[in-house]
C-alpha cells in the first residue's frame, strides 16, 4: 500500500469515561449490503483514552462510498459505533 494514494482520512474521538480498545477496520452498509473495509492505516489495534482523537487512513473505493450511507466501527468489547455519512 501505497501512503499517497490514500483518499479517506478518518477521526475517532473516545467521548467516554474509559480507555477503549479499536482495530483498524470498520463496515460499510449501503446499497452495496455490508462490506468490511480492513485497509486502514496504521493497522492493528489502538487504545484510545478518554478524549484522544487517533485518525485512520485508507484508499477508498469512491463509488463504494458515495454508494454507502454508515460507517460502523467496533472497539474490542464487540460495541458497535454507526456514523451516518453524509455526503
Amino acid at each position: 500500500m501505497r501512503v499517497f494514494d490514500q483518499n479517506l482520512e478518518i477521526h475517532i474521538r473516545n467521548k467516554g469515561p474509559r480507555p477503549i480498545s479499536v482495530p483498524s477496520c470498520f463496515d460499510l452498509e449501503g446499497k452495496h449490503g455490508s462490506k468490511k473495509v480492513e485497509t486502514l492505516t496504521p493497522p492493528g489495534i489502538h487504545r484510545i483514552i478518554p478524549g484522544q482523537i487517533i485518525a485512520f487512513y485508507c484508499t477508498m473505493d469512491e463509488t463504494l462510498w458515495e454508494k454507502s450511507h454508515k460507517a460502523i466501527f467496533y472497539d474490542g468489547d464487540g460495541k458497535s459505533y454507526p456514523v451516518v455519512i453524509i455526503h
